[in-house]
């Protein structure tokens, strides 16, 4: 979705429910690195706006 251009919301709101997912599953360290690597996506983009 990030890819996507949705809205940071939207973006941000994917990728916790894509996390709290893959907890649930048993997994460990991918969710982390997925939603830091989402998180730091979305600054890279709205950083020349701040």
């Amino acid at each position: 979705m990030i890819w996507q251009r949705g809205s940071a919301w939207q973006v941000m709101h994917e990728a916790r429910k894509r996390f709290l997912d893959e907890i649930a599953r048993g997994q460990i360290l991918a969710p982390y690195v997925a939603l830091a690597s989402v998180h730091y996506s979305l600054v890279k983009r709205y950083m020349e706006q701040w």
